[in-house]
């Protein structure tokens, strides 16, 4: 059994015992044998796994239950079951869980709370990336920072990308995406950021909001959002700043 390794050297990524992942995630049923092993990073993808990983399968087009045991195969230490799937394989370390993504996202807020690092929560209806890399080039002169790698901004990628940040970072700069109403207010949640940049509230998924009053109210009202430092870029508007 692999136990408290530092497979990748120095600081790390989340790293912890699996009662403790259980505990994080609000999961149960984990065997007695299997506590005290260790997972460092968590992946959501058989075919890419790292080893000493714990493996989260995700229910989407395709059922990451399919492909639990190959990712054990390829190294993953241990993995969440979502309750409501059948037979899960005997004799594997297991969480069971309620809800997959849930349990990967709450797993990501409890480890954002161990971290020491300043988050910039960035979002907007165009310019994430652009201004995310801009940050990330003049914040990195002087800082350690971590920044999500290309545009894994959704409820999936946000928590994959705090569950990746390493504990001496400074500065984790998070982009964050939103399609339904209600995901910024999720992922801020999660991200808990020190400062917010909204780089624009334009009609990117209008429908799904009926209006751009409504865009802006599902980005900026929810009570995850920093209260002090705010930081608005409007395309030809003057910044604001709170």
């Amino acid at each position: 059994m692999i136990q408290k390794l530092n497979l990748f050297g120095g600081a790390m990524m989340i790293a912890h015992e699996l009662k403790v992942i259980e505990r994080m995630s609000e999961g149960n049923g984990l065997c007695f044998e299997f506590e005290k092993l260790w997972i460092h990073g968590v992946s959501i993808d058989s075919r890419t796994v790292k080893s000493g990983n714990l493996f989260v399968p995700i229910i989407r087009e395709l059922d990451g239950h399919n492909y639990v045991n190959e990712a054990i195969s390829n190294g993953a230490v241990a993995s969440f079951w979502q309750k409501d799937r059948p037979n899960p394989p005997d004799h594997l370390p297991l969480i069971y869980v309620n809800d997959c993504l849930a349990a990967l996202q709450k797993l990501a807020a409890q480890y954002r709370r161990e971290l020491q690092a300043k988050v910039i929560g960035v979002t907007g209806s165009n310019g994430k990336t652009t201004t995310k890399e801009m940050l990330n080039s003049v914040l990195q002169t002087k800082y350690r920072v971590y920044k999500t790698e290309g545009n894994l901004n959704s409820q999936v990628g946000v928590p994959l990308t705090i569950l990746g940040i390493k504990k001496d970072a400074e500065i984790a700069i998070i982009e964050m995406g939103m399609s339904e109403r209600g995901q910024i207010e999720q992922l801020s949640r999660i991200t808990n950021p020190d400062i917010a940049v909204i780089t624009m509230i334009g009609v990117s998924h209008l429908s799904n909001f009926g209006c751009q009053r409504s865009n802006r109210s599902s980005k900026i009202g929810n009570r995850y959002w920093p209260k002090k430092w705010w930081m608005f870029c409007f395309q030809r508007r003057r910044a604001i700043n709170n």
